[in-house]
């Protein structure tokens, strides 16, 4: 009986580990990095490079992302502009091996930031795992969401700066107006 529980207790193992094979395999990792001397707040117009892109097969992709990062970039403040922009974006990608059978899949998609004038990289989003590329599919649209969420970089330097400020106010704030209190009297009354 011990023999039959240890077969079962060590398939039950495999089991569990496979799972956790499969899945780690299909969830979306991003990653970034950034120049740390780069000062991205003055930036709100920006352009589309595809001179990265001529060597890719799918130009639905590629209008795809764009179209979807488009939308991010308008929400986050920054306007498409060919005339005198901020900064370009370039769009790089790999597809899963075999994916022709199964649609459009990708096994990397890389957004990058650039500066105008000198084309030197700034800012650089991917995400890696399985991305359904096709239409009808949520992936992509997440995958760029998710790349962006995190462009631009805070500059964590000043935003606790900011929030030292802001809880100096608050604090002159509180010295200034007197904050009203209820006595516990005055609530049975109401």
């Amino acid at each position: 009986m011990s023999v039959f529980k240890a077969k079962v207790r060590f398939v039950m193992m495999i089991a569990v580990f496979l799972s956790g094979l499969i899945m780690g395999g299909c969830a979306l990792q991003i990653n970034y990095s950034c120049d740390p001397g780069m000062n991205f707040t003055g930036l709100r117009s920006y352009t589309w490079d595809f001179s990265s892109d001529l060597d890719q097969q799918h130009p639905l992709i590629i209008s795809n992302v764009q179209f979807l990062a488009d939308k991010v970039l308008q929400e986050k403040g920054f306007n498409k502009s060919s005339e005198k922009p901020d900064f370009m974006i370039s769009i790089d990608y790999f597809l899963e091996i075999g994916s022709y059978s199964k649609g459009n899949q990708l096994r990397m998609l890389t957004l990058k930031i650039y500066r105008v004038g000198n084309k030197e990289l700034s800012w650089r989003g991917e995400a890696s795992g399985t991305i359904n590329a096709n239409t009808e599919s949520s992936d992509l649209k997440k995958a760029v969401q998710r790349i962006l969420a995190k462009f631009p970089p805070v500059d964590s330097s000043k935003s606790t700066e900011e929030a030292a400020n802001k809880f100096s106010a608050l604090q002159e704030v509180e010295k200034t107006e007197p904050v009203s209190r209820i006595k516990s009297s005055q609530i049975e009354e109401m």
